[in-house]
């Protein structure tokens, strides 16, 4: 049975899957692709991606779902089906984010199953059924009026607020325009750049990734205008919600549309100080980053990492670990449970001078990673380990120090306290036996015989005084 990490492809039904198994079931977490039909001239790769966690051969868990149209679902799911709290992106880009029961949303189920089969509807429900429908209609882009269609709206309101609020639906129009005239062209581009680096696929379509696009805006010389890379990393994860350990990942997954977004808000941003003195336009920003930025230079790789697709793809085995000491050493929080693909150590001689060539770069790349990064990387971990380990120590000791010197502090105050008791006890027994006579002799002398009316005569006060002197 399959067991462990590994990738099945079914041929006949154009499925791939790659990730974890547990008794021939897909068990863990793992990555499933449906492969559709080819058409030509999409600006979508088709397919269905499932991204997450199964549990005996289900979707189960938290995972995400990219639909071959552009949609794409992040949240919980329960046997196949969206179940819980998640955010549906629909194609155009409009995001509906809350709960989901029973793989719909969950306040507006199949509303056109419930309009067929609900032939008595009150005025009341027929209302909210229709808000709600009309509100469907305009998450997924049925009533788009853009001029690039409803698979595509761009999120143009965070820089169309720089704008007065009488100019911004003609600004609008003329950066959709400007998109429009150069969409064949951004397509090609979007098409290249994602396809580089990446083994054969059923469908011949790729998803452009954060790596692709840093690859792109190094072509292009964004880079040029007193800009580095994670300068626009984070000038285009503003406002989006993007956890700080995401905002660079190579991993990141690209639409045609966020590609095309974040070339409007890079345009805005590094040309909008030229045009500010006549008039801050996005669409002239936009303008003449094509011009001077991508059709003089895109799709001309200057990098050595895609120049060869056989060399891309090996260089390739090095990235997650390579991300993940990127992780460690940035001091995050979690490292991404990634783990070193094995390679072997020792590889066949060719014969042909250029498979030669390649062997040897293989090899120079096998001992700069491994022996030499990696190991440098797992040296310096072991020596943290021991340096956590022996602080550890030394705080135990201490501790088991303080607990001595606490003990020891205890008992010799118990014994102070009983040297004291002793000494209170025998000074209260020398004041009994010094001042026990003293008392009864005075109480002899304090009583006084009762006073009577006799007559005494002379010899007895005589006697009487005597006695007193005495």
């Amino acid at each position: 049975m399959r067991h462990g990490e590994g990738r099945m492809r079914w041929l006949t039904a154009n499925e791939e899957y790659t990730g974890r198994w547990e008794r021939g079931l897909q068990n863990g977490f793992g990555t499933h692709t449906w492969f559709l039909k080819r058409i030509p001239s999409s600006q979508y790769p088709l397919r269905n991606e499932y991204i997450g966690e199964f549990v005996n051969g289900h979707r189960h868990g938290r995972g995400k779902f990219y639909y071959a149209s552009g949609a794409v679902y992040d949240g919980e799911w329960v046997s196949n089906k969206k179940h819980g709290t998640g955010r549906l992106t629909f194609k155009n880009g409009r995001v509906y984010e809350g709960t989901f029961s029973n793989d719909h949303i969950a306040g507006f189920p199949d509303l056109e199953g419930e309009f067929i089969s609900c032939l008595d509807l009150s005025s009341g429900v027929a209302q909210r059924l229709s808000r709600s429908a009309e509100l469907i209609r305009k998450l997924d882009g049925s009533e788009s009026h853009s001029v690039l269609g409803s698979s595509i709206e761009l999120d143009l309101n965070l820089l169309l607020d720089m704008y007065p609020e009488a100019a911004r639906p003609e600004e609008k129009k003329q950066v959709e325009y400007a998109v429009l005239r150069n969409i064949t062209e951004l397509r090609r581009i979007y098409s290249f750049y994602s396809s580089l680096g990446c083994d054969h696929s059923l469908d011949n379509t790729f998803l452009m990734t954060k790596l692709h696009f840093w690859r792109f805006l190094k072509d292009c010389r964004f880079h040029h205008h007193r800009l580095t890379l994670a300068d626009m990393d984070r000038i285009l994860s503003a406002n989006n919600d993007i956890p700080v350990e995401e905002i660079h990942s190579p991993f990141t997954t690209i639409l045609l549309r966020t590609f095309l977004n974040h070339l409007l808000r890079l345009a805005y941003h590094i040309y909008h100080e030229e045009f500010q003195k006549r008039s801050p336009s996005l669409f002239l920003c936009f303008t003449k980053l094509m011009t001077e930025n991508i059709h003089p230079n895109a799709c001309q790789i200057k990098g050595n990492l895609f120049r060869e697709q056989q060399r891309t793809l090996y260089s390739m085995n090095y990235m997650n670990k390579c991300w993940e000491i990127y992780e460690a050493i940035a001091d995050h929080a979690q490292l991404l449970p990634t783990s070193l693909m094995s390679i072997p150590e020792k590889y066949e001689r060719p014969k042909d001078d250029q498979k030669e060539e390649f062997n040897t770069w293989v090899s120079n790349m096998y001992v700069f990673f491994v022996n030499t990064l990696f190991h440098a990387y797992k040296r310096e971990e072991a020596i943290k380990e021991k340096i956590r380990e022996e602080r550890l120590r030394s705080t135990a000791r201490a501790q088991q120090r303080k607990m001595e010197d606490d003990e020891l502090e205890a008992r010799l105050n118990m014994f102070i306290l009983r040297e004291e008791e002793a000494k209170r006890q025998d000074y209260e027994v020398d004041i009994m036996v010094i001042k026990g006579p003293v008392d009864v002799s005075s109480s002899h002398l304090t009583l006084d015989p009762p006073k009577e009316d006799v007559t005494v005569s002379p010899s007895s006060k005589t006697i009487t005084s005597k006695k007193k002197k005495k």
